[in-house]
């Protein structure tokens, strides 16, 4: 964010100048991830009853991130997404109302594999929000479920296993995740509640 001098006069130390990105992470007025103790303050503020297994995840990550370890960042918040994504899965589970649905997703959930929870989600999700009158539930929560998927699938496939290549994850790509993950974790607790108080 900062680097060595101040104009073309004066290009080496003591002088110093904040570098075109720390202009934008000093631009931001919440959730900083160059801030950890700042950033986790906040994220336990505005969600007061975080998951403790969420919770220990993000933290992993954002401190992962100040140290500039970008790929260990991303790894650890997919798995703290992932967790959040199975905690809405639980509470659908009860709030279904056909029998048959819920027989159907109880089997998908037993499954190692992810992309079946996801997709049954997902349909869910989209006809909860076709509903008349439309739910209280953020606009875009379908889309938002269709980015968290992209992005666990990329930390378990990408990144969570050995490839040829090397992992490559930007310092940038790092900062807009754990920019984002609050807003998802919010919308996720939204769609909670309206699950445990409704059937759907």
């Amino acid at each position: 964010m900062l680097a060595p001098g101040f104009n073309l006069a004066n290009p080496n130390l003591p002088f110093f100048h904040l570098t075109d990105y720390g202009k934008n992470v000093s631009a931001e007025e919440k959730f900083i991830p160059h801030d950890p103790d700042g950033y986790l303050r906040r994220f336990k503020a505005e969600i007061p009853n975080a998951d403790a297994t969420v919770t220990a995840y993000l933290q992993e990550s954002i401190e992962c991130f100040a140290r500039g370890n970008h790929i260990a960042s991303v790894v650890m918040l997919g798995i703290a997404a992932e967790r959040v994504f199975l905690l809405v899965s639980e509470k659908m589970l009860p709030a279904l109302a056909d029998p048959n649905e819920q027989k159907k997703f109880q089997a998908i959930m037993e499954l190692m594999a992810l992309k079946p929870k996801l997709d049954f989600v997902a349909s869910k999700i989209a006809q909860i929000m076709s509903k008349k009158p439309r739910p209280n539930l953020p606009d875009n929560l379908n889309i938002a479920v269709s980015v968290i998927y992209d992005f666990i699938r990329m930390q378990r496939n990408d990144l969570g296993h050995a490839q040829a290549t090397p992992p490559d994850v930007s310092r940038e790509d790092a900062f807009v995740n754990l920019r984002i993950f609050p807003t998802y974790y919010k919308m996720a607790e939204q769609l909670s509640a309206y699950l445990g108080a409704n059937r759907v």
